[in-house]
């Protein structure tokens, strides 16, 4: 008799996912049903790529879109590479393969910096990159030693900071304008990431000021 499992956790991948890895990283179209249906495997990468969008779901970040969207992409290119047993052909990018230069990660860092409130995804920054998803996204870690998503959210902070520093607006309007989805939410990410709550931060911060919201 087997025991109960404790937790199950299910991904979906939509196929539109594997045809732009079809249009940017194979040289001609793939199929999810390429896939061999397989059980009871164990794969450190899969698990590793689930646990952190797994990790995002109980501990949201501003950046969570952006983890989802990188690790689902990782997701995608592992299973089609690792078990449909069809070889492929990198796509051409015009760029090394190895990193991202100077003038294209400048773009980036700038167009993060100018919209850190936007709603910003790996495909939004690829293309101000002029790269593929799948090679902007290994590209940009190498580059800059984070993932876009830690990237993004870093700048998110210093966004949160700056609201709760030179603005009243309300706690709940800072959490939706730096993208996270309630004021509980942002409230525990930004504890987690400065140590003291965002009403603390505010307060330290606008010592003489009326605050309103905290």
């Amino acid at each position: 008799m087997t025991s109960n499992i404790p937790e199950v956790f299910h991904l979906y991948l939509s196929r539109q996912q594997f045809d732009t890895l079809s249009r940017e990283e194979w040289d001609r179209p793939f199929s999810p049903e390429a896939i061999h249906y397989l059980a009871g495997i164990e794969d450190d990468l899969i698990r590793q790529l689930c646990n952190s969008i797994l990790s995002e779901l109980r501990e949201e970040t501003s950046g969570g879109k952006l983890l989802v969207e990188t690790m689902s992409l990782a997701l995608c290119a592992h299973l089609a590479h690792s078990y449909s047993g069809q070889p492929r052909k990198r796509a051409a990018t015009g760029t090394k393969p190895d990193g991202l230069d100077g003038a294209r990660l400048q773009r980036v860092l700038d167009y993060v910096r100018d919209n850190p409130d936007g709603d910003l995804s790996v495909a939004d920054l690829a293309s101000v990159a002029c790269l593929s998803r799948y090679h902007f996204a290994r590209a940009f870690q190498k580059a800059v030693g984070l993932p876009p998503h830690r990237y993004v959210s870093e700048q998110r902070l210093v966004l949160a900071r700056r609201l709760l520093a030179e603005s009243s607006e309300p706690l709940a309007q800072v959490a939706l304008t730096c993208r996270f989805s309630s004021q509980a939410n942002f409230t525990k990410a930004f504890h987690r990431a400065a140590g003291i709550s965002p009403g603390q931060y505010r307060v330290a911060a606008q010592p003489l000021s009326v605050v309103q919201g905290s």
